[in-house]
């Protein structure tokens, strides 16, 4: 039996290296030591080192650069996708990347969704109406024709069978995986800096005013209070973030780092007393994950998704209250005993998770989804003509559970 060709949506990883484009590279990667399935790439004008070195077979398109605001990019899916998908020959197609589903597309289609933040304030994302109106567009579009929808994490799945009123049957979690780092700083106080690291983006909801916020008082009351090292760079930041930096009286304690490789945040979490990551909302937290397979303790917000990645393995604080942000950090950094415990706790937390059963997982949605097609139907899958689609895809897990236990 021939192995199933999937095509997978990695056009936005052409010059990011955010958590989406991390998924899909790992996702990809491991998909493509099984004999079941062979990955094929979509990706845009440009071609990324991360994929085509991967050795995948590619399908360059003419998305580009100039596609990428909602609008556009939900014109070029629903008048070019279509043909692209047919052309590859493929049996199945997942859109990675929240949306990206043509509404007539040839084969059944699988549709994973990171959040749904850009929807609960479409004015702070989408400059224009327009572009406002393109992205509700298309998550309502590709919900609409995908026939099963994976989502990141239990927060996720249940935002969209609340928001968008989609049938419990037709969704799964999947939590992303980790990479194991090369080594790990077990010690509680061998080779830490005395810095705490933020690593993210810069939008509102990451919530960066917060942490001066907490870590003022820190630095207030003077000692060995931790530094602040976080990624990108103060233009970057939103304006409350840049208002609240501008009004601190520490700004010697901040520094920023700007978009560090792959190799230099490995050494940044290995060398930090801990992760901070105070975001109003989150569909994951991936940065979580990988802070605690370096040993690297957590302070995370008690919102969205964050509780859920950490688990018992993190201090969890109520982002709004700066008191109690100084109180946790000062608290992983100073009692050695708590510190210890976290470490172990969190370097088992993040063993549980990992890309290769995620990409089982995913492996079992596709061959759920592709089920319900005959024969016949399959013949029909490769020749490029969409077969009659059977309807909602039910995964075999009772509705309200997730199909990934950790």
């Amino acid at each position: 039996m021939r192995p199933t060709r999937v095509m997978l949506d990695a056009r936005m990883c052409d010059g990011r290296h955010d958590g989406v484009s991390r998924y899909v590279i790992h996702l990809m990667r491991e998909l493509r030591k099984s004999d079941a399935i062979t990955p094929v790439a979509l990706c845009a004008e440009r071609v990324p080192a991360e994929i085509g070195d991967q050795g995948v077979e590619l399908c360059v398109t003419g998305f580009s650069r100039a596609h990428r605001p909602a609008h556009r990019r939900l014109w070029w899916e629903q008048t070019r996708l279509a043909s692209v998908i047919r052309r590859a020959g493929v049996d199945l197609y997942h859109a990675t990347w929240n949306t990206g589903v043509p509404l007539r597309c040839p084969v059944p289609a699988v549709l994973t969704v990171h959040d749904l933040i850009p929807l609960a304030d479409l004015v702070e994302y989408f400059p224009s109406r327009l572009h406002r109106w393109g992205y509700r567009a298309s998550v309502h579009v590709s919900i609409r024709a995908s026939d099963h929808i994976v989502t990141v994490s239990d927060y996720v799945r249940n935002d969209c069978i609340r928001r968008l009123r989609i049938a419990a049957s037709r969704v799964t979690t999947v939590h992303n995986g980790v990479e194991p780092p090369p080594s790990r700083a077990t010690d509680p106080g061998v080779d830490r800096e005395n810095y705490v690291l933020y690593v993210g983006g810069a939008e509102k909801r990451k919530n960066v005013a917060a942490m001066f916020d907490g870590l003022e008082r820190l630095w207030h009351r003077g000692g060995n209070a931790p530094d602040l090292w976080l990624t990108g760079t103060l233009e970057q930041q939103c304006p409350a973030a840049r208002a609240r930096y501008e009004s601190l009286k520490h700004k010697g304690q901040v520094r920023f780092l700007g978009a560090p490789d792959d190799a230099e945040l490995d050494r940044l979490l290995s060398s930090a007393r801990a992760l901070l990551m105070l975001s109003t909302a989150e569909g994951f937290g991936l940065p979580v994950l990988e802070a605690l397979a370096h040993g690297c303790p957590a302070v995370v917000s008690d919102r969205t998704s964050l509780p859920e990645v950490v688990g018992g393995a993190g201090l969890v604080v109520d982002p709004d209250d700066p008191q109690a942000v100084a109180q946790a950090i000062d608290r992983v950094i100073t009692d050695r005993a708590l510190r210890a415990n976290l470490i172990d706790r969190g370097l088992k937390r993040a063993a549980s998770f990992s890309w290769t059963e995620t990409a089982k997982r995913t492996t079992d949605v596709y061959r759920v989804v592709l089920a319900p097609f005959s024969v016949r139907d399959s013949r029909l899958i490769c020749s490029g003509r969409r077969p009659r689609r059977p309807g909602n895809v039910a995964t075999g897990v009772p509705a309200g559970r997730s199909a990934c236990e950790t």
